[in-house]
């Protein structure tokens, strides 16, 4: 499997280690059955009761009245209706207020109509909410508002609707999201508004209509100083986060994959318009669009018309990305872009500026097409965006290229071009240990080991704990959260280290917990192995400091398939102790366990260790159970009907023209379930509507069929789009009804579609593309689409869509 760097620790414990994965907990009845501040809640219970072990209440709103500064309650296993909103807060960390699911996930939460939301606090402090489901019968999970230090964790959370926003913090800090999964949403899931100081780890975002994670803020300042820790971001449904406005932010060892450019979510981009952050150590692969765009511009994110009508805030704030770093990441086999920089802000110069990509490795991204891994556009993008010592690679040597306003550039044109904007950046095969298993661990004689450069330098020569730098923005102080260490940094050379205390980056001054040595120029850098950092989110080699890489052969299975686990582990000392949770409730304490899965879907896997001086390391990982290929069904098929919803609800969107054409599911009129409808009606008369696919290979499935009824002189095209690529047209249309109109584009006219108000069926063949574009092989979507003449209020109606094999 893919490595993950986890979180080192040298002096002293990981603060969060004690929330263990849910597998891992129990609770002894003997242990809790008379203290103090102990209570029970069961479905049969009695709020009359006393609420203890043997007559436990019943209600959340009796414990919500009862409960105190420090007292904890258990919930039985059970179905629970009501809201969470204690009366009163804690007091601090040891005198919190606590709701706990007795067995872990083995109190289900639901709501009521009470309230929008199952948690719904506000001006609340200390309370953490522990191991439930989450499945509201209406709205969201969570409205937490002016409140701190609230922990969630180790909830399953699933099927929110009604409201957009599922949980959503506002003007709240000092809180703790960590080891929760949030899956089947269809807007938004989790959003922190005007919020600081936030912890938000260990979690698992997947199948979220729109962006399963959000910061937005109205000013920098007011979303500062959150940390994004080890999260598996996996929609399928749509992009996978938004970072919009935060100032010191730490995004660190997140997993980022499978995002789509689904029906809900716009595009597949997350969002990075970030103030003075770090994003580093991030694993960013198979990605089914576009992966993150830097784009600047006015986004209404307060005041009557945005996002919180309460905040009475200007139209709109421009949001850039500024003095970031963004280092030691793995980009890999992306078939679009794997970041794009672009300025759309009318509000500021530059707002794209003073950013430093260092030490990342991007390899096989934009396979589709150019194997073009970035872009940058925009006059508002700085020159000062720097690429240092960075691994470039597509295909070959000389085929990754970096789209630069108009033209695209190579590696070596870069650095002949723009001598003081890329430096040191190399174009080779990384060599990784096993990628089809996409493990990203460099294989011994990798040009990345030793490729990378140290993050900054010394000033000056000197000693003691004031340790003045070139560059401190790279550096990770803790933010003043309780729990939280800042980085280890080596200076000089491996072994002359220190942790950073405090990152002044107004000064550009670290200061250490320990007095050093230091020359002037000195490298000043993260831990690593060899002689120099290397280019990637893992470092090759033991650096002296407990890391964890796990791996999973086969890193996607089948249900019943054996998978076999194994990590590397480097820099313990002594014996080094391993729990394994496989995320379907089974566990391991072996070193190389095996174990199959029952069901398809996305496993997030959590690995533990402990070396025998107490130092602990813990990671999480995916592996994906699908169901084995069967090569004589459809790629695809949309029935449109409602049960299958998650079929095809998040695949069929709205076309080039999503903001001018209307689709939706109706009955057919002639009693045979469900169909789609595309309508004019409101929408500045577009008929629009597509449908993105993967990985589309025409050779393998060729053939389109589908019902139709189109009533007479309405126009309707049929248009197939490849991946952008600079060497081919954006889309082609293969033919139509008699009215259709293919504006400038190509149109090979092959096929007719009938305009007599009937249900009829066509089957098409995709490779007629080639007769525009010879040779391609891959296509991104089929699309309806028309130009020029269609007329409001005019509707066709298609049915049965599959595409299948040859």
């Amino acid at each position: 499997m893919f490595g993950i760097k986890v979180r080192l620790i040298i002096e002293m414990l990981l603060f969060f280690s004690f929330f263990l994965h849910l597998s891992c907990q129990s609770f002894s009845k003997s242990d809790t059955l008379d203290k103090k501040g102990t209570y029970y809640l069961s479905p049969d219970g009695d709020d009359n009761n006393p609420g203890t072990l043997n007559e436990p209440w019943k209600t959340l709103e009796k414990a919500n009245m009862a409960l105190k500064p420090g007292d904890t309650v258990f919930l039985r296993e059970g179905t629970y209706r009501g809201i969470i909103n204690p009366v009163s807060s804690g007091e601090n960390h040891q005198q919190s207020i606590t709701y706990q699911s007795e067995k872990p996930h083995g109190a289900i939460l639901i709501g009521d109509e009470s309230s929008k939301y199952i948690i719904n606090m506000e001006r609340k402090h200390f309370v953490t909410i522990d191991g439930f489901k989450m499945f509201p019968a209406r709205g969201g999970f969570g409205y937490i508002k002016n409140c701190s230090h609230i922990t969630l964790s180790n909830c399953q959370m699933e099927q929110s609707s009604t409201v957009y926003i599922q949980l959503l913090y506002i003007d709240s800090h000092y809180n703790h999201l960590l080891f929760n999964s949030f899956s089947k949403i269809h807007g938004d899931g989790c959003r922190f508004m005007n919020s600081g100081h936030n912890v938000i780890e260990g979690n698992s975002f997947s199948k979220i209509g729109h962006s399963p994670l959000n910061f937005y803020a109205i000013s920098s300042q007011l979303s500062s100083h959150n940390i994004i820790r080890g999260n598996i971001f996996h929609n399928g449904w749509g992009r996978n986060f938004e970072l919009f406005n935060p100032d010191n932010c730490l995004f660190e060892n997140n997993i980022i994959t499978n995002a789509f450019n689904g029906a809900k979510s716009a595009d597949s981009y997350s969002k990075v318009l970030s103030t003075n952050s770090i994003f580093r150590n991030n694993f960013i692969f198979d990605n089914w669009g576009g992966v993150i765009a830097s784009g600047s511009y006015d986004a209404k994110l307060g005041g009557k018309e945005g996002y919180d009508p309460s905040l009475g805030a200007d139209e709109s704030t421009p949001l850039m990305f500024v003095n970031s770093r963004v280092y030691n990441n793995t980009f890999a086999n992306n078939p679009m872009l794997a970041w794009a920089l672009s300025d759309n802000s009318r509000k500021n110069d530059n707002p794209i500026r003073s950013n430093i990509f260092k030490n990342n490795l991007f390899y096989h991204n934009g396979y589709t097409g150019d194997f073009t891994f970035f872009k940058i556009r925009g006059t508002g993008v700085s020159d000062d965006n720097l690429f240092l010592s960075n691994l470039f690679f597509g295909e070959k040597p000389g085929k990754a290229t970096m789209r630069m306003g108009e033209k695209l550039y190579t590696v070596g044109s870069l650095h002949e071009e723009f001598p003081g904007q890329f430096i040191n950046n190399i174009d080779a095969d990384p060599l990784f240990s096993n990628f089809q298993n996409r493990c990203f661990t460099l294989a011994k004689g990798s040009p990345a080991i030793d490729a990378g450069r140290p993050l900054t330098k010394t000033l000056g020569s000197g000693s003691g704990t004031e340790l003045y730098v070139s560059d401190a923005l790279f550096f990770f102080d803790g933010f003043g959260i309780e729990g939280e260490s800042g980085d280890i940094v080596f200076v000089g050379k491996p072994g002359n280290f220190a942790r950073v205390l405090k990152a002044d980056i107004e000064n550009n001054l670290l200061i250490l917990d320990r007095s050093l040595q230091w020359k002037e120029g000195d490298s000043v850098s993260l831990p690593y192995a060899g002689k120099a950092p290397d280019i990637g989110a893992l470092q090759y080699g033991n650096t002296g400091i407990l890391t964890v890489t796990p791996m999973a052969h086969l890193v996607t299975s089948t249900p019943a398939q054996e998978v076999t686990f194994s990590a590397i582990i480097e820099g313990g000392k002594g014996k080094v102790d391993m729990m394994w949770d496989f995320g379907d409730g089974n566990v391991s304490n072996k070193a190389v366990p095996r174990h199959s899965y029952k069901d398809i879907g996305d496993y997030v896997v959590r690995l533990k260790c402990k070396d025998t001086s107490g130092t602990e390391a813990e990671t999480n990982f995916l592996v994906r159970v699908e169901q084995p290929l069967d090569p004589n069904k459809p790629l695809v098929y949309s029935n449109f009907e409602r049960e299958d919803f998650e079929e095809w609800g998040f695949l069929w969107d709205r076309g080039p023209s999503r903001e001018r054409s209307t689709y939706y599911p109706e009955m057919r009129e002639d009693g045979k379930g469900q169909c789609m409808c595309v309508s004019t009606e409101g929408n500045n008369n577009t008929l629009a509507t597509n449908i993105k696919l993967r990985i589309w290979d025409i050779d393998k499935y060729p053939y389109i069929k589908f019902s139709y009824r189109i009533p007479p002189g309405v126009p309707v095209g049929i248009w197939l789009r490849p991946w952008p690529s600079e060497e081919r047209p954006e889309r082609v249309c293969i033919g139509g009804s008699p009215a259709n109109s293919s504006g400038e584009y190509i149109n090979v006219e092959r096929y007719k579609l009938i305009d007599d108000g009937e249900w009829h069926t066509i089957e098409i063949d995709a490779r007629e593309i080639k007769k525009a574009i010879p040779g391609l092989n891959l296509l991104h979507s089929f699309e309806f689409e028309t130009y020029g003449k269609s007329k409001e209020g005019q509707k066709f109606w298609f049915d049965d869509f599959s595409i299948n094999p040859f």
